[in-house]
């Protein structure tokens, strides 16, 4: 699982540890019942829990959203579903609570206004530190880093 780019500061993620950790221990627990579902590519293994994001609460943070998506208004336009723009200090409130039906958003990219580069982007229960949704994409003019509306389009397909 990717947890930050080389030229990210900690402080960064530092706040969605708690988190992350519990995922990092369940998943090294499962890979050692099947170890033949190791490396990254594997992490979409996890993309079954999909389904069930939709009766999750989503939070994020407004700069892990790509510019297309970046208001509750233009979200809304593409998602149904339930997505909160939150602090920093909302994420950790909910993972400290182990707050029930919430998911975080965990994004991995380059540093600063990258034009090019891969972001990964996960989102990871707060209350149980599975992993509903894994996904990747190239960083290009068409495709900035952050949550994309494609993302949020296939989260809605179910």
């Amino acid at each position: 699982m990717p947890l930050s780019s080389a030229d990210e500061d900690d402080m960064e993620y530092g706040y969605k540890l708690g988190a992350i950790i519990s995922f990092i221990q369940k998943h090294a627990r499962m890979i050692s019942e099947e170890p033949s579902q190791t490396g990254r590519r594997y992490l979409k293994y996890y993309n079954k829990n999909v389904p069930l994001v939709a009766d999750k609460v989503v939070l994020v943070k407004q700069e892990d959203l790509s510019p297309s998506i970046n208001s509750a208004a233009k979200i809304s336009s593409v998602y149904r579903k339930t997505i909160e723009i939150v602090t920093e200090d909302s994420i950790v409130d909910a993972i400290k609570q182990k707050a029930p039906g919430k998911l975080i958003l965990h994004m991995v990219s380059p540093a600063g206004d990258a034009s090019s580069g891969y972001c990964f982007k996960m989102l990871i229960g707060t209350d149980d530190a599975d992993m509903y949704y894994y996904n990747q994409h190239m960083i290009d003019r068409n495709n900035p880093k952050g949550l994309l509306p494609s993302d949020l389009k296939r989260l809605s397909r179910f």
